[in-house]
């Protein structure tokens, strides 16, 4: 848009393709349109000759080198880690890690979070046959009540899928991971990997160091 209304811009991006967030949407199941969509964009910003700067983070030491005149910050979210003892070991990993196939998991999977993101990760491990374990801290998934999160919803009920609201998660062990239901039931669940899709936080990191 910027381009558009007469402005000369470079667009700078940390990681090897344009996308961010539209490349980990795009890998859950059901959601061949976002490839589309997100197609549409790398082809308009490449048509309209905007300048590209790929493999390259965006410094206040470049800032102050290239002297913009207008710098627009669109650096997305952060992640959010809940602080859960014993979530220090090689069997956590972000959702991330398992939507672009970074992540090696067990059969046995918990994934914490049920919102958007926590049940389609959660649908894509049911797609591979991997026993999962949607865990959630609120009565109801905290989704957006759009038609597509309720389709989601639905199918994974279709797959009978394990998934218990109300929860909060005590500590991971060597036994398992500890819960504690809304009655104040003490659970273990045994589980080969656990998956954190906690929701994220603006990641202002850049903001705060250039304002």
């Amino acid at each position: 848009v910027a381009k558009l209304r007469g402005h000369e811009v470079t667009l700078y991006d940390k990681g090897q393709r344009l996308g961010g967030q539209l490349i980990l949407a795009s890998k859950s199941p059901h959601k061949d349109g976002i490839v589309n969509f997100l197609n549409y964009f790398r082809r308009q910003v490449t048509n309209l000759g905007i300048n590209i700067e790929l493999n390259n983070e965006v410094t206040p030491k470049l800032i102050e080198e290239i002297k913009p005149d207008t710098v627009i910050l669109a650096t997305g979210l952060t992640p959010l880690i809940p602080e859960i003892p014993g979530m220090n070991t090689e069997k956590v990993f972000l959702a991330e890690e398992v939507l672009t196939g970074k992540a090696e998991l067990g059969e046995r999977v918990v994934v914490i979070g049920a919102g958007l993101v926590g049940c389609e990760t959660a649908e894509l491990l049911l797609e591979k046959g991997r026993e999962v374990t949607i865990l959630e801290m609120l009565d109801t998934p905290p989704g957006r009540p759009s038609r597509v999160f309720r389709l989601l919803l639905k199918r994974l009920a279709a797959k009978r899928v394990r998934m218990l609201t109300g929860v909060k998660c005590e500590r991971l062990s060597e036994e398992g991971l500890t819960i504690i239901n809304r009655e104040g039931e003490r659970h273990t669940l045994q589980a080969d990997a656990i998956v954190l899709a906690a929701g994220g936080k603006p990641n202002q990191q850049l903001f705060q160091t250039v304002k």
